[in-house]
């Protein structure tokens, strides 16, 4: 039931939640840039299905070896995309005034076909418009609009917004005197970390473990910083016993992977009854608790038959303590029946051992553990089947 193996690779991955089960980037009106290929070098090819409303090339494919000797006006492009609707007009222009000359306007979406017909039935691209997905990964494209530049011998020379697309800069690209520009590869940071961000109203975040070197902390640490509190290096066995309030961990069933992987969190202060680290627990992992009794063997902490004297000490040890110790290191419920309050002074052995530290409790504190059978609350943990 508590064995240790390693956690499955599908679960292994970096785990970093606001919340949220996916992402998904639709920046309309972002620029491209973010993270843009290095120009200068040649363009990444790409061949693309031709689409439009009345266009001889409708229906054909298109590739960038087709297209040499040509400069090409690469447009990315969404239906859905406010901004590039905005530049459709600017870009219909310039088509207009290189009719004739070696340039190929192509505006390039990954949507489906019917719904880039419809679109094209009530607002007209004067360009080409091709359909494909692969492209937007070939050219690191994160956001639209924007537009890529090639020239007549396929080198990617810029990529720009749509609206820097002027007239004195195509005829540079088509006479191949436009020189590759470099471009900014910004860093794309989970929100809230970008330099000077304010602090998240609401954060939760599960990674796994950095080294206690790094953090500053030994695993098993908790720590508030700011409306946050911070745990380093705990199992997700752990976590779940913080989640759903199960201390010590030692009363959940849970599956084998749930323990040896260590992982850091952050959850706000506020989550006293831990639902959002649940949320993100059974996000991240696919795994959900519930309460159920159970009939188990346990251990049950009373007098033994030679007592000993006692001391009070408000720095010493309570009952309450002795028991939790006892109970990580048994690996099962200890439930106390000495009838002593208080804290007393006393020692335990250096050793986690259960062995030495029952010998110490009974010479010490006049304390002994019973076996028993008895039907116990458990937290039992199962797959979601996300």
């Amino acid at each position: 039931m508590f064995s240790k193996t390693r956690i499955p690779v599908s679960v292994q991955c970096a785990v970093a939640l606001s919340l949220l089960a996916a992402v998904c980037i639709r920046a309309q009106d972002a620029s491209p840039t973010q993270s843009a290929p290095a120009t200068g070098p040649s363009a990444p090819p790409f061949s693309v299905a031709i689409v439009g409303d009345g266009s001889s090339a409708a229906g054909t494919r298109l590739s960038l070896d087709s297209l040499k000797g040509s400069a090409v006006v690469l447009e990315f492009w969404a239906t859905w995309c406010s901004g590039c609707i905005a530049q459709i007009p600017h870009l219909n222009e310039l088509v207009e005034k290189f009719k004739g000359q070696p340039i190929v306007f192509l505006s390039i979406t990954d949507e489906d076909p019917p719904v880039v017909s419809r679109f094209l039935k009530r607002r007209s691209i004067a360009g080409l418009v091709g359909i494909d997905a692969d492209i937007f990964k070939a050219y690191d494209v994160l956001g639209r609009p924007g537009t890529a530049l090639i020239d007549a011998q396929g080198r990617l020379v810029e990529i720009c917004p749509p609206g820097e697309v002027t007239e004195e800069k195509l005829r540079m690209l088509i006479s191949g005197k436009l020189e590759p520009r470099p471009q900014v590869k910004f860093r794309i940071l989970p929100i809230g970390l970008e330099a000077d961000a304010p602090p998240p109203v609401f954060h939760v975040v599960i990674r796994p473990a950095m080294p206690a070197k790094a953090v500053g902390f030994s695993p098993g640490s908790t720590k508030r910083v700011g409306s946050n509190l911070q745990g380093y290096g705990y199992t997700i066995r752990r976590m779940l016993a913080r989640a759903y309030g199960f201390y010590p961990d030692t009363r959940i069933i849970a599956p084998e992977w749930c323990e040896g992987s260590l992982f850091d969190f952050s959850v706000p202060t506020a989550d006293e009854d831990g639902q959002s680290l649940r949320l993100a627990l059974e996000t991240a992992f696919g795994i959900r608790g519930h309460r159920e009794n159970r009939e188990v063997d346990v251990y049950v902490l009373q007098n033994a038959m030679a007592p000993v004297s006692l001391r009070q000490d408000e720095f010493g040890w309570s009952v309450e303590d002795l028991a939790r110790q006892l109970e990580c290191l048994a690996g099962r419920p200890v439930f106390i029946a000495s009838g002593l309050s208080g804290r007393y002074a006393g020692s335990l052995p250096e050793a986690q051992d259960l062995g030495p530290m029952r010998v110490k409790i009974r010479s010490e504190f006049g304390l002994e553990l019973k076996e028993e059978r008895r039907d116990v609350p458990l937290l039992i943990v199962e797959a979601t089947g996300q």
